[in-house]
């Protein structure tokens, strides 16, 4: 039986910016995060973009597309940018969305985010009432899917 090798998930976007090393960064200079291909990675790691703009530095976030309205209801990006619109940019710097934690000091022992951070938008809300207001008896509902051309492992 042959090994499968673990893909390598590459950034969305390849701006041609310069990258950020976390250091000597003017805040009026813009700054975008970069998403690599997988949903989880972006759910995941976005929530520190609140920790960088605590800091002074405005960021941008460039993500899977299907993910720009949950970000922008969740408050995490008022205007997330597609790979395409990153790769267009001209001023500013760029880094790894999954590097942030690095550069804003997050460890095991320094976890500065545990509250909630993804929202939905109030329509999504009063639409799932709609739809289960007539249940009498408790709903819970889980969806999980990965990407159906992942071949299983053994």
């Amino acid at each position: 039986m042959a090994l499968q090798r673990k893909k390598t998930h590459l950034p969305h976007a390849h701006p041609t910016l310069e990258p950020w090393n976390g250091s000597n960064h003017s805040v009026a200079e813009p700054l975008v995060l970069v998403s690599k291909q997988v949903l989880r990675d972006t759910l995941h790691f976005m929530r520190y973009m609140a920790d960088l703009n605590k800091t002074g530095i405005s960021a941008a976030l460039c993500a899977q597309t299907r993910l720009h309205g949950l970000i922008h209801a969740s408050g995490i990006c008022s205007t997330p940018h597609t790979p395409e619109d990153a790769n267009q940019l001209m001023t500013g710097r760029w880094l790894p969305l999954l590097s942030l934690p690095c550069y804003l000091g997050i460890r095991p022992d320094n976890v500065i985010l545990n509250a909630p951070y993804i929202k939905v938008s109030k329509k999504w809300v009063v639409y799932w009432q709609q739809q289960l207001e007539s249940e009498k008896k408790p709903v819970a509902g889980i969806n999980w899917q990965g990407k159906q051309t992942w071949r299983k492992r053994p």
